[in-house]
């Protein structure tokens, strides 16, 4: 699947479409995206109301919570480190927010 196809399939909220799109997303992913294709990506999948489950055979995932601080380094370093072993960080960065990374 294209990019637009699974963002359209996302925002149709039909779950066997979201579970092929999520499938495709992997496939998208690993080939590399831009910024203005993973933001288009990120709302698409956002408006859909689901849940993404990533595959278990492309692991190890790894979530990387932050305070939410102005100081909080974890949430810059920590990533970065885990990645140089080999560990996936799917990680979604709300600029600005006091939540910090989602």
């Amino acid at each position: 699947m294209k990019l637009n196809e699974v963002c359209n399939a996302f925002k149709s909220h039909d779950h066997n479409q979201f579970i092929r799109a999520s499938e495709a997303v992997i496939d998208l992913a690993q080939k590399g995206l831009g910024v203005e294709e993973i933001a288009e990506l990120a709302l698409a999948i956002a408006s859909s109301g689901e849940t993404i489950n990533l595959p278990s055979n492309i692991g190890p995932f790894a979530d990387v919570p932050s305070t939410g601080g102005p100081a909080s380094l974890t949430t810059l370093l920590c990533p970065l480190l885990l990645a140089g072993y080999g560990v996936y960080v799917p990680n979604i960065s709300a600029t600005g927010s006091v939540a910090g990374a989602i």
